[in-house]
């Protein structure tokens, strides 16, 4: 639900003091103000990238109010660019309940053994191959001596910048083609209904391990074969892989 006086219409261009030029977005004074906090807001969608975000307080005034926005629930709204909506909302991202920490804890114990034993099979299978993805078809084609010898069927699972040390998932990155983008919305709904917030964010502050982590979940939650960890500029793409073709 967009906040009042907001719209997807209004995401025009401004100047950050910070960051120079960027799009409009809105969040609530409190988000604004700590943004270490839980962020109520849709997920983002290509239409509107960066959708109004409030806190707890004026989610629980917005319920009071029955579900809409009146003048006495309506929050302070701050203007920011979309850069600091992203690094704002990326800083929330730890902020777990003890609940919901045990419980990611307890299955990083388990996914990460079996995306070990998994990526060490996958390894054996490519080892010394080069190597090339087609958004387009979904596939990722291993070969050598210029001879294809494998072909795998991927899902996207999000990007590691080696600049900005970020996670960002594919379900939030409007760049990677829809068709290989679907399929890991699943494991952002496993993370809903747990409350895993690094599941959820779409772009958090994180180094290469954080972004194996929640590959493993994806692994594990999407039935894949393994990992491809493909080299792009300043980063990685974490691929899925569906299936394997000899």
């Amino acid at each position: 639900m967009p906040m009042p006086d907001s719209s997807p219409e209004d995401h025009d261009d401004l100047h950050c003091s910070q960051h120079g030029a960027g799009h409009v977005a809105y969040i609530c004074e409190h988000l604004a103000n700590r943004p270490e906090q839980r962020w109520h807001c849709d997920y983002p969608t290509e239409e509107t990238p960066w959708p109004d975000a409030w806190c707890d307080t004026c989610d629980a005034a917005l319920q009071a109010a029955g579900g809409d926005w009146d003048d006495e629930s309506a929050p302070e709204i701050k203007i920011i660019c979309h850069h600091c909506y992203e690094e704002l909302q990326g800083k929330s991202v730890h902020c777990l309940t003890p609940e919901a920490h045990a419980a990611w804890s307890e299955c990083l114990e388990e996914y990460l053994p079996l995306l070990q034993g998994k990526q060490a099979r996958l390894a054996a299978k490519i080892k010394g191959c080069d190597w090339e993805y087609d958004q387009e078809t979904g596939l990722l084609t291993f070969s050598k001596n210029g001879k294809s010898l494998l072909v795998a069927e991927f899902e996207s699972v999000g990007s590691f910048s080696s600049v900005s040390r970020t996670w960002l998932w594919s379900w939030a990155n409007f760049t990677t083609f829809p068709n290989v983008r679907t399929r890991i919305t699943a494991v952002r709904d496993f993370g809903e209904a747990r409350d895993f917030l690094p599941l959820i964010i779409p772009k958090w502050p994180a180094e290469l391990v954080d972004a194996w982590e929640v590959s493993a979940f994806a692994v594990h939650l999407l039935h894949a074969e393994g990992i491809y960890r493909a080299p792009i500029h300043q980063g990685f793409h974490f691929l899925a892989i569906m299936s394997i073709q000899s």
